[in-house]
């Protein structure tokens, strides 16, 4: 079986294209890899501008506040008695206004 002459130049303009798409497939995942490799690069480049910035920036010591400025947190029983000293304040200003003042009770049944 003989090619025809036609078929020929057609055939052999065909090549240069093909060539072309199976070098260009050959190279994608590799190209692809790259772009990848690069990017990570560049995050790590950027955090780590970021952290040399904060360390930069938040250098100061930190210090306690005054306890006028709500430094200093009460303690447990400096809050229960002020809560207690509340409720007996609220229980008296409703006896006053004369409204019915319930006292909490725990009701055990068994």
């Amino acid at each position: 079986m003989s090619i025809r002459s036609i078929d020929l130049m057609v055939l052999y303009s065909k090549a240069s294209d093909v060539e072309k798409l199976q070098q260009s497939s050959q190279q994608a995942p590799q190209i692809a890899q790259q772009q990848l490799a690069a990017e990570e690069l560049q995050k790590n480049e950027i955090k780590r501008a970021q952290v040399a910035g904060a360390n930069k920036t938040e250098g100061s010591k930190v210090g306690r506040k005054k306890d006028d400025e709500g430094g200093k947190r009460p303690t447990y029983g400096h809050n229960l008695k002020q809560q207690r000293d509340e409720d007996a304040q609220a229980e008296e200003n409703k006896k006053k206004k004369g409204e019915h003042v319930a006292k909490p009770s725990i009701d055990i049944r068994i």
